[in-house]
């Protein structure tokens, strides 16, 4: 899916004259302020290249042609400021009018962004050349390399090429939606006419100090006191949230489009949240706003944001006497509902300034990176985060976002504010902010006041702003008993107090009795009143459509896709009647977003509303609904074709199908796989189950720079990596750019590098929380560390151990699962993955400990701990006390781990007595024992297979083991070439395998049932020390922890290569397919040889050789009817051979050096088949069949061009 480079209106491009009247510009300008506009030097000065006769163009004027009702209007040009010394450079002028530019001019969206940060970004530009006959034309491209003094090149790929006409005018940026530099040269000439360089806004800002380019672009803050707060990129009018959510939840209303102000009250909170932006100095924690649906969260923060803004602190009521912030203090706002959390990161580094982050921790480093170099304060306002796109990206918002902005640059200035639900759908979600979190709770009373309640409760009752004659509560007297009640009844919840108050402000012709007025607290009941008394829509209830409504992901559905899916769930309706519906009867609960085609979306207004509809439809129906609704879409896309789908569908559909269990649908279509929104495709693609699916998840995965490419492009990057990894081809039937016929390089199975740890990893293990799965590691930088595998997030750092940590594992305490480490600190301690709090110190007082594990004793899991002290200790992980001891016959403990025996609990050690032990932790007894190792035994796990607990071990002496601990049966595994460190199981497609790693940097799958090696992945200048298996959506991934300091996560089922062919000693240089009774390859080689090959199963068939030196080409010829294959080479000789026998047939002398090229070719009348060579002074026709003369004919001289 692709973004409009376009912006939807620029009413800043100007155009710049010598005269007041006619239009024959010489240059075009930007509007950065009512009375400044930016364009170069050298449009302005006349004999620009001649320092001696350079001079102002006098009178300078600017015209508005982008302004429909000011096209005939100028400004006269008063001054002009710019660096006269040094022009040719600094090539920027600003240009003070005489007057204010006319209405409908407004001032571009600017940003000063480092010439780094716009390489590879996509632009617009807008000029007057002489080719466009007055009225101008556009241009876009892509942004190339950095240039000297902060210009960039320009690479243009548009109809229209920059031509003169086009400098002085706006480059815009889609991605940040702004103008960040102006255009300044067009290249005529050269080898890309067309193109052009540009002056980046912030090198412009430096060239004209005096200026003050910043401070006219509405950069500065607005006067703010004593807080002096510094305005930053963001502007709330600009803001596509802003209407959706913004403006009516600080004004108290359900829509935007609803008149009034009915916000009232919430005084300590809001003090709170204003002392809190205010403040001198951050701290690293984050102010969370919280509390039931329906409480007010997003009014509290809508009146801050909104009050905040200049512009609308204007539009309050006179009467307004609530809480204010202050004027410029909030420097950034996002409403999370519906986005994910890279498109939250994305939006924050928009409003700074910095580079778009690829992935969601490219952004604090760079805020931080950028208030280290302007220290100021960016106090940033996260609202819904609880209704992100996902459960996943709702804590990678607050993990990956939230925490390292806090904590990594709270000290610099960074503040976040954010509003969420304690918990979703997922379970607990604030607990990840423990410890770096300050709250303030709605539902405490702390923060709530009976009388605020009722006050929002009276105006929404009488609609103020919006009065409907006839409504009897228009009687102050009444309205106020009334509004009492209702109050009283719905308390806490301002949700429950609107609804129902609209419900008889809106329809009662009788005011209602407060002494017999009843209410239901609840959002569902208050709703269920509502819809009541909603008419229904030629028959169909208002529910049901409104039902259907709330599956929409934000921004909504248009009336098309509304009907579309309220028809797939059993109504019969037309999108003309639902976009009445929407506009009228149902209008006060639904957010109406108009787009950029003038097509407008809807949705309910409040999350709790959704909930509340689609609460009665239960799991199974829930489930069921998305499947009728995600077919229905499908047909849409299939039906039309996805190239004229809805946006909605190539952004929100693979959600849908997620919830349907539809995603493998998706996946397996390749036309949908060219046009969607590949970031929101991929987090559930990771759930596929077919083969066909999964595969497709790899490619796209593999191509992380298909997402912003067109459809044509993006088929043929697709086709490069199906060729590196021998995927299945995407089927397609549209003309693209190329086509990759043939790839080769090392397969890609490192799925993501996980850096932090300053030392040697010396232990991982995968913990489940909250049904999430994290990694954890442990390294000799005495710190364990807790990961998202599926961003490679770090989300929270474990400090306390005093030195190395040895050991980390999984442990579950009183239902809770926990995470466990030891070192050589001698102590052991749990802590809580959720919050990185450490629960538990228990010193171990024997000695540091070097392997641990959880394991099952009397029912009850318990950690299992061992060093050097030739003993085993139990303990409970719940209180921290010493449960059990097992003393060991000698030597040090290397590895432990639960194996269950005949359906008993047991515990497995090994380590420098090359023995492994089974223990029996009932009775502090040893079970059995295996011998066999000749080697240090580093790592074990207990394995599955035909039915039977089998423990497999691994150890310095190179080998794996496999033992039956019953029958005390052993299978040996061979292969690798150093000590083997790691070892633990992975399902592949469904089949249990043995991974193994170590010295040798290789990690090796096994077949348990046959002892023979599956599959090899090598791990590039690191050895791996443990090793594990982490679940991420339904998927198993390797974890290794290597000496190198990473953790480091694998696709096991990425392993193989298709064939790799291996033989040549020397540069392979030529290859060539030649057909016999089968297809073959060919190739030759720096080594003097050619080899041919079989491409079924990438085995060597014969070789062949004569070649006195390198052989540089080949090629299939026909001679006598027979196929023959050619080769030529440094010797100057040209061979033809037998690919059947491997006989040299002919061998073809002349050259007097190296023959570079050979091909066949046919020549005369009646056509007869020869060979073509080329060598560096002379090229050759030859006949390769023995009936005919050597040589037809020599061609001399240099060749200039080839096919």
């Amino acid at each position: 899916m692709t973004r409009l480079l376009a912006p939807a209106a620029d009413p800043w491009t100007l155009a710049v004259h010598r005269e007041e009247v006619g239009f024959t510009p010489i240059g075009a300008a930007v509007a950065i302020s009512q009375r400044q506009a930016l364009t170069c030097a050298h449009v302005v000065l006349d004999w620009f290249d001649d320092p001696e006769r350079r001079q102002l163009i006098e009178p300078l004027w600017v015209s508005f042609p982008k302004v429909t009702s000011a096209w005939k209007l100028r400004r006269r040009v008063r001054r002009v400021e710019f660096d006269a010394d040094d022009a040719q450079i600094a090539d920027v002028a600003v240009l003070h009018l005489a007057d204010d530019m006319p209405a409908g001019v407004e001032p571009a969206r600017v940003k000063f962004l480092d010439p780094a940060v716009l390489a590879g970004r996509r632009w617009w530009a807008f000029g007057f050349p002489a080719s466009s006959r007055r009225n101008g034309s556009e241009a876009t491209g892509t942004v190339g390399p950095r240039l000297a003094h902060g210009w960039v090149r320009l690479d243009t790929d548009s109809p229209y090429p920059v031509e003169k006409g086009f400098s002085g005018g706006g480059l815009w940026l889609p991605d940040y939606d702004a103008v960040a530099a102006i255009v300044g040269q067009a290249d005529s000439a050269g080898a890309r006419p067309g193109d052009g360089q540009a002056l980046t806004l912030a090198q412009a800002d430096v060239f004209v100090p005096g200026a003050k380019l910043r401070v006219l672009a509405g950069w500065a803050a607005a006067d703010a006191g004593a807080a002096a707060m510094a305005a930053w990129g963001w502007r709330l009018d600009e803001d596509a949230e802003a209407g959706r959510h913004w403006r009516p939840r600080g004004r108290g209303v359900m829509s935007d489009l609803e008149r009034g102000y009915r916000f009232q009250g919430r005084t300590a909170a809001l003090d709170r949240i204003v002392s809190w932006l205010d403040r001198s100095v951050p701290d690293q924690r984050a102010l969370v706003v919280t509390g039931s649906p329906g409480v007010g969260k997003s009014a509290v923060l809508g009146r801050i944001v909104t009050t905040a803004d200049a512009r609308l602190r204007l539009e309050l009521p006179d009467n307004d006497t609530g809480v204010v912030a202050t004027v410029g203090s909030v420097g950034c706002a996002v409403h999370v509902k519906g986005k994910t959390a890279l498109e939250v990161a994305t939006e924050i580094a928009r409003a700074a300034g910095v580079a778009l982050p690829a992935e969601v921790e490219q952004l604090a480093p760079a805020i931080h990176e950028l208030l280290v170099e302007d220290p100021r304060r960016f106090n940033i306002i996260i609202d819904a985060v609880d209704e992100a796109a996902t459960e996943h990206d709702a804590r990678a918002v607050l993990t990956g976002i939230v925490l390292p902005l806090v904590q990594g640059c709270g000290q610099l200035g960074a503040q976040v504010v954010c509003g969420s639900r304690r918990h979703d759908s997922a379970g607990e979600l604030l607990r990840v902010l423990d410890g770096a979190m300050q709250k303030i709770d709605l539902d405490d009373s702390a923060f709530f006041s009976l009388e605020d309640l009722r006050a929002y409760t009276l105006g929404t009752l009488r609609l103020v702003g919006a009065e409907r004659p006839g409504n009897p509560y228009t009687d102050l007297t009444v309205a106020e008993r009334v509004a009492a009640r209702i109050a009283a009844l719905a308390e806490p919840n301002f949700l429950v107090a609107g609804l129902d108050a609209r419900r008889h402000g809106m329809y009662d012709e009788v005011a209602a009795d407060p002494l017999t007025l009843t209410l239901t607290a609840t959002v569902d009941a208050a709703l269920d009143a509502y819809l009541d008394r909603v008419p229904p829509i030629e028959g169909t209830p208002a529910r049901a459509v409104l039902t259907a409504l709330a599956h929409a992901e934000a921004p909504g559905w248009t009336s098309d896709l509304w009907r579309t899916a309220a028809v797939a769930l059993g109504s019969t309706v037309t999108a003309a009647q639902l976009d009445l519906f929407a506009r009228s009867t149902a209008a006060s609960f639904l957010v109406e977003a108009i787009h950029a085609d003038q097509e407008s979306t809807f949705r309910l207004f409040h999350q709790a509303l959704n909930d509340a509809l689609l609460r009665e439809r239960g799991p199974g129906g829930e489930r069921a609904d998305q499947r009728r609704l995600t077919r229905a879409m499908l047909a849409i896309g299939r039906d039309n074709g996805w190239d004229a789908a809805p946006p909605y569908l190539l952004r929100s559909l693979p959600n849908h199908a997620h919830r349907a269990g539809l995603i493998d649908a998706l996946l397996t279509d390749d036309d949908y796989l060219l046009h969607a929104d590949l970031l929101r495709l991929l987090p559930p693609a990771h759930r596929a189950h077919s083969v066909a699916a999964r595969a497709r998840t790899r490619l796209l995965s593999l191509t992380p720079h298909a997402n912003a490419a067109p459809p044509p492009e993006r088929a043929a990057m697709f086709s490069i990596t199906q060729k590196l990894e021998n995927l299945s081809p995407i089927t397609h039937d549209r003309p693209i750019p190329y086509r990759a016929r043939w790839a080769r390089t090392r397969p890609r199975t490192e799925v993501r590098r996980l850096e932090g740890h300053t030392g040697r990893v010396n232990a991982v293990c995968a913990v489940t929380t909250d049904g999430r799965s994290l990694l954890a590691s442990a390294g000799d930088d005495g710190t364990v560390r807790v990961w998202d595998p599926a961003t490679g997030t770090e989300l929270h750092r474990l400090e306390g151990h005093t030195s190395a940590v040895t050991a980390v594992c999984a442990v579950t305490a009183d239902d809770r699962a926990l995470i466990a480490s030891a070192g050589t600190d001698q102590t052991v301690r749990t802590w809580d993955p959720a919050t990185g709090a450490n629960l538990r110190r228990i010193r171990n007082p024997t000695g540091p400990v070097n392997a641990m594990c959880a394991v099952k004793v009397d029912g009850h899991q318990r950690l299992a701990s061992a060093g050097s002290a030739m003993e085993i200790r139990f303990w409970d992980p719940a209180t921290g006390t010493g449960y059990r001891r097992i003393e060991t016959p000698s030597g040090t403990v290397n590895t432990m781990c639960p194996i269950a025996v005949e359906g008993r609990a047991m515990l497995c050690t090994a380590g420098d007595d090359r023995t492994v032990y089974i223990w029996d932790p009932a009775i502090c007894g040893e079970f059995r024992t295996f011998e066999g190792h000749t080697g240090t035994v580093n790592a074990a796990c207990a394995i599955t297979e035909g039915g039977r607990t089998l423990l497999a071990t691994a150890c310095n002496d190179w080998t794996v083991r496999l033992w039956d601990p019953v029958a005390g049966k052993e299978r040996r595994f061979q292969g690798h070439t150093d000590w083997v460190r790691a070892v633990c199981t992975v399902t592949v497609d469904g089949k249990t395998l043995l991974a193994t790693a170590g010295d040798d940097r290789t990690i090796r799958l096994w077949d348990p049932v046959t002892g023979i090696e599956l599959r090899r992945i090598e791990i590039p200048a690191s050895t791996v020390n443990a090793m594990c298996v982490v679940p991420i959506d339904g998927h198993e991934l390797l974890a290794t922890a290597c000496d190198d300091g990473s953790v480091r996560l694998w696709e096991p089922a990425a392993g193989a290569e298709p064939y790799r062919f291996d033989g040549h000693t020397g540069t392979v240089n030529a290859l060539c397919v030649i057909t016999v009774d089968r297809p073959l390859l060919a190739s030759t080689s720096d080594d003097r040889l050619v080899s041919l090959w079989d491409p079924t199963n990438g085995s060597e068939l014969r070789r062949l050789e004569g070649h006195a030196g390198a052989v540089t080409a080949a090629c299939s010829v026909t001679a006598e009817g027979r196929t023959r294959l050619a080769t030529a080479g440094d010797d100057g000789t040209v061979r033809v051979w037998d690919p059947i026998t491997g006989t040299q047939l002919r061998h073809l002398e002349g050259h007097t050096g190296t023959v570079n090229a050979v091909s066949a070719v046919t020549v005369g009348i009646p056509w007869w088949p020869a060979l073509a060579t080329t060598a560096p002074y002379a090229s050759g026709i030859r006949q390769p069949a023995a009936s005919y003369a050597a040589s037809k004919a020599t061609l001399t001289g240099s060749v200039h061009c080839a096919p």
